[in-house]
C-alpha cells in the first residue's frame, strides 16, 4: 500500500500584483477624444483602489516621470481644480490642430467654410435662371 500523494493547501505559487496601470493610462489616453477625463473615471475603469489612484496622482504631478512624458508627447497634461474636499483632479487632452478632418480637405472646415467665403463648393453651379433674347 502506498500513501496517497495529496496536499491540502496546494503548490506554491506567486500571484502577480496589480501595480499602477502606467502603460494601461498611456494608451487609454491615446484612444481618448480630446477634452478632460476625470480621476475617478480612470480609477473606475481600471478598477483602482483609493490609495492606488493617489499614488498614480503623485506620478503624474512628477514632470519627469516616464509617464508623464509619454502623456505630454500625446498632448495631454494633468491638473486639478478646488481645494479640500470638493478637489477633482484630471486629465486634459488637447485637441491636435496640425491633423486634418480625415472627411474635408484641408482648406475646408467642417462646416464647408474655406476662408473665402459662406459656403466652399467643388464645382460652381449653374446660374438657376438664364435669361434668353
Amino acid at each position: 500500500m502506498q500513501d496517497w500523494a495529496f496536499d491540502p493547501v496546494g503548490p506554491k505559487a506567486r500571484v502577480k500584483r496589480s501595480g499602477l496601470p502606467h502603460e494601461r493610462l498611456v494608451t487609454f489616453m491615446a484612444n481618448r477624444r480630446p477634452g478632460r477625463t476625470y480621476m475617478n473615471v480612470i480609477g473606475r475603469e481600471f478598477g483602482l483602489k483609493a490609495h492606488q489612484r493617489k499614488d498614480l496622482q503623485k506620478t503624474l504631478r512628477d514632470d519627469n516621470h516616464a509617464t508623464t512624458l509619454a502623456l505630454k508627447a500625446l498632448g495631454v497634461t494633468y491638473g486639478s481644480e478646488d481645494n479640500g474636499r470638493e478637489a477633482k483632479s484630471y486629465l486634459v487632452k488637447a485637441a491636435q490642430q496640425d491633423r486634418p478632418h480625415p472627411r474635408y480637405p484641408a482648406h475646408i472646415d467642417a462646416k464647408g467654410r474655406n476662408g473665402y467665403g459662406p459656403i466652399a463648393r467643388a464645382v460652381s453651379a449653374p446660374p438657376k435662371h438664364r435669361y434668353i433674347r
